[in-house]
């Protein structure tokens, strides 16, 4: 069920689109690490997936609290 719904999510356009915005900018826009990045979905931004990890874990405490 996870990679179906990660499929329909991430499909070809958006990888194409995250691996050209990586190119682009080759750091993290947080704390600026240049390696294992990945691009945040709602806000286009460039993160490493430490950083990453933190917003999103951030957003469900959000949502969970509302």
């Amino acid at each position: 069920k996870r990679v179906l719904f990660r499929s329909l999510l991430y499909d070809h356009e958006w990888r194409q689109h995250s691996a050209a915005r990586r190119r682009e900018q080759p750091w993290c826009s947080r704390c600026g690490h240049m390696g294992d990045l990945t691009v945040d979905h709602p806000t286009d931004a460039v993160l490493c997936r430490r950083c990453h990890g933190i917003l999103e874990a951030s957003r469900r405490r959000i949502a969970n609290s509302a």
